[in-house]
């Protein structure tokens, strides 16, 4: 019973030791408290940013097979869907899909291979899938839903009810007949993986009673409960064959290669923020080891003391990790759209899973917890009588007599590197930032409007034309038609209007006309590790592997090479067709005044054009096989075919019609979905934008580095004045005034800023030149501009809390007396 009694009082004691040791450390608690909450947040951005990115692959990878089973097979038998039927381990509905038909030469169709399908079970697996969704799936036969992007390709209203006719060939084959269907249902697919997700028309599993036709794919989940090895369990008593595909779509969980990289970067926060945290605590170390020196002489414990310690870790973990959670979940749904949105096309908004908090919360009481745990071992590492004598000051060095060294700047400098760990921490957390911030300023003003303008479009409209062999469409579609080119031309401030057409041609090899062109293609291939093409290929089959482009061009295209070549164009002569001229893309090779015996496509009719020289003309997204394109005159090509289609349209205005005109020319091709479009407005506001985003990341990543370094600083400083109080008031002691031994300590903040400045001006500037070189590499544009501006108002803001941080630590820890100061230990 005493006993009992004794341990509760010695437990009470225990208690009200460590509540006294917290409030007496309120400063320092606060400190730490600022720290982890900053290390907390960076922790859960980090696990929200590859909680998003994960999520949004894997959902866009859903959405391009159209279910979110777990699996899906191709061509299931009767018997194999009996068996999911039967099967206890398989979720019920079944997903199953039927590829009912096509639809063939319906307008606005060219280039689309549309697909009908009948899909049973659409609501619970499918519709998770789609955005918007308005009405239903289709019920009875004779009713249809499609995508928002359909509706728009095929110039359908969007209203439930309308009627709609398509050219349907049902059962795979080329009979076409006409169906009539009601619009029951339409959705928006955001699938910016696969875009043939849009391109699916759904119609009722009725039809199917009128089309017998075996499933085409199936798809299944495990029931609740269930794991890996019922999952492989199902798939192996289907008995699939080799002709059937299998594809898991149950791969939610992250990549090995992702989870690295998220590892690594919430260790590297872990790392710094128990830095911090240690390097606060060793802030107090001496007055602590002395307290504690005092605990263990009246007889507590290891195991008491170190509630003490972990009671205070405690306390502080209650108010930093509640604060920093939430902070961390407010920014994440600000930084992740930030950071993701400019990398991946479609990513507008963050979703917070329970578990970002949930992990974060782990990793920062693992690092706080560490944190303590160090102190706690070093704590007790000292014994009771050597704790009381106990002084981090109490390494012995080498001191100089000499009065050569007795400058306040000098005893600034060694004092400021008395401990080179911590003074490097300090440093380098001011270097990472002043790189970062650094490069950032650099890359944003090497990435000039103008230049990335000009890089994409010397034009300022430029319309291009998808459905044409340019642009390996399997079928053509005249989308400028007359009427179009009529509007565009007669639009008020054009300049110039140029047009492009294409027609796809065959070419008739030999040696003695492509040997030198051959040769150098064939060097060209091997120098990038491609095996050579046999040229008998594209003489026993030269319409499939011999194909190329027969560009046509207006005239003032030859006019403009015609000022800088050496051996100008006859321009008449061109225009009247007498001679076809090649590209400097690839018709090296190919000599003037040699005869081209080329094919039109599709008609085989046959023409001879010698060769009248080279043409430097640019690709613009042009594609071709494996001859050499030909260029001729826009007034002859559609002797070649009747109406060649028109490839691109580039347009050149006055600058004060820029605006007006790209707004009349959007109105007139937005509802043509064959017809693209660069603009030197859009660009730059693409790059307007870009470049926001850039820099309100650069923002951010400089003030959380600035931050830690703010707060390294303040630690170090603190620590420096603390620990030297006797040595302080001994210099006042024999003469020196306070405000020498101010200016002291604030020389000790100047020589940490100045190491930064070195360092950023040296390596953090050859840094920033290699890195922005990459990056100039990788986008092909930029200019370098040391952003010296921004730099010295960085150093500025460095330089103000490093002589103002000091001052007033100094002012608030001597304020007591130069005895009272002497006799403390």
């Amino acid at each position: 019973m005493r006993h009992g009694k004794r341990l509760i009082k010695t437990q009470s004691s225990v208690q009200i030791v460590a509540q006294r040791s917290f409030h007496n450390s309120r400063a320092t608690n606060r400190l730490i408290a600022v720290a982890a909450i900053i290390v907390v947040i960076l922790i859960t951005a980090t696990c929200s940013v590859f909680f998003n990115l994960q999520n949004f692959s894997t959902l866009q990878t859903l959405k391009s097979y159209g279910t979110t089973t777990e699996i899906i097979f191709s061509n299931p038998s009767t018997a194999q869907l009996t068996k999911l039927e039967e099967s206890n381990l398989v979720q019920k509905p079944l997903y199953t899909s039927y590829r009912l038909g096509r639809l063939i030469g319906n307008p606005g169709q060219s280039g689309l291979s549309i697909d009908l399908w009948a899909v049973e079970n659409w609501d619970t697996w499918s519709s998770p899938l789609v955005s918007n969704l308005q009405g239903h799936y289709p019920v009875e036969a004779g009713e249809v839903m499609l995508s928002t992007w359909l509706l728009e390709r095929f110039e359908i209203e969007p209203v439930i009810g309308t009627e709609i006719t398509f050219s349907v060939g049902w059962d795979d084959c080329d009979a076409v007949q006409e169906e009539t269907f009601y619009l029951c249902g339409f959705y928006t697919d955001t699938s910016y993986i696969d875009t043939t997700s849009k391109q699916k028309v759904f119609l009722s599993a009725a039809v199917l009673a009128q089309h017998e036709l075996p499933a085409s794919i199936a798809g299944f989940s495990v029931s609740a409960g269930s794991g890996q090895r019922d999952l492989n369990q199902v798939i192996n008593q289907l008995g699939l064959t080799e002709q059937q595909t299998v594809t898991v779509l149950s791969a939610g969980k992250m990549s090995l290669q992702d989870m690295v990289l998220a590892l690594a970067v919430i260790l590297f926060f872990m790392v710094d923020g128990f830095l911090i945290i240690f390097n606060i605590n060793s802030i107090s170390v001496t007055k602590d080891i002395q307290f504690y020196g005092l605990l263990k002489t009246i007889g507590i414990s290891p195991k008491q003391l170190k509630r003490v310690i972990y009671y205070r870790m405690a306390r502080i973990l209650l108010m930093a990790l509640p604060a920093g959670l939430l902070l961390g979940c407010v920014i994440t749904h600000w930084i992740v759209p930030l950071l993701l949105g400019t990398l991946l096309e479609g990513f507008t908004q963050a979703n917070l899973h329970w578990a970002v908090p949930v992990v974060s919360a782990i990793f920062s009481c693992v690092m706080v917890f560490f944190s303590f745990a160090m102190t706690a071992r070093k704590v007790l590492a000292v014994s009771p009588m050597a704790a009381l004598r106990y002084t981090e000051e109490g390494i012995k060095r080498k001191t100089s007599r000499s009065s050569d060294h007795a400058t306040l700047p000098w005893m600034g400098l060694r004092n400021a590197f008395r401990h080179p760990t911590k003074a490097f921490f300090v440093i380098g957390t001011f270097f990472l930032s002043g790189v970062t911030f650094l490069l950032c300023m650099t890359v944003l003003n090497g990435l000039s409007v103008d230049e990335y303008v000009n890089f994409n479009t010397v034009h300022d409209i430029a319309l291009y034309n998808h459905m044409s062999r340019a642009s390996f469409s399997p079928q053509e579609e005249q989308s400028f038609t007359p009427e179009i080119i009529a509007q565009l031309q007669g639009i008020e401030g054009v300049e110039a209007f140029r047009t492009t057409k294409v027609v796809p041609i065959y070419e008739q090899y030999s040696e003695e006309v492509y040997g030198d062109w051959y040769q150098i293609k064939s060097e060209f291939e091997k120098s990038n590790g491609v095996e050579p093409t046999d040229p008998q290929i594209w003489i026993d089959n030269p319409s499939a592997a011999f194909w190329g482009l027969l560009v046509g061009v207006d005239r003032d295209v030859i006019t403009a090479y015609n000022q800088s070549a050496e051996t100008p164009v006859d321009i008449d002569a061109f225009e009247a067709g007498e001679f076809l001229m090649t590209t400097g893309m690839n018709g090296d090779g190919l000599h003037q005044g040699d005869m081209i015996t080329f094919f039109v496509m599709d008609t085989d009719q046959q023409f001879q054009l010698p060769i009248g020289g080279q043409l430097p003309l640019e690709r613009d997204g042009m594609n071709g096989g494996a001859a050499p394109w030909l260029v001729v005159s826009n007034k002859v090509i559609d002797q070649y075919r009747p109406d060649a289609i028109i490839y691109s349209i580039k347009i050149d205005s006055k600058p004060k019609y820029e605006q007006n005109i790209l707004d009349q020319v959007m109105s007139l091709t937005e509802r043509i979905p064959a017809i693209s479009r660069t603009s030197k407005i859009e660009l730059a506001q693409s790059l307007a934008e870009a470049k926001d985003s850039l820099s309100k990341l650069s923002i951010f990543l400089t003030v959380v580095l600035f931050s830690i370094g703010i707060l390294n600083f303040i630690n170090t400083m603190s620590a420096n004045v603390l620990n030297r109080q006797r040595e302080f008031a001994a210099m006042e002691a024999v003469g020196a005034t306070k405000r020498q031994v101010c200016q002291l300590v604030v020389w000790e903040g100047f020589w940490y800023f100045v190491s930064t400045m070195i360092l950023v001006l040296t390596f953090g500037s050859a840094a920033d030149v290699l890195l922005f070189g990459l990056i100039q590499n990788s986008l092909e544009f930029g200019v370098f501009s040391y952003p010296v501006l921004p730099l010295v108002l960085y150093l500025l803001a460095t330089l103000i809390p490093c002589g103002i941080i000091p001052s007033g630590i100094y002012r608030k820890v001597g304020m007591e007396s130069i005895i009272q100061r002497l006799r403390e230990d």
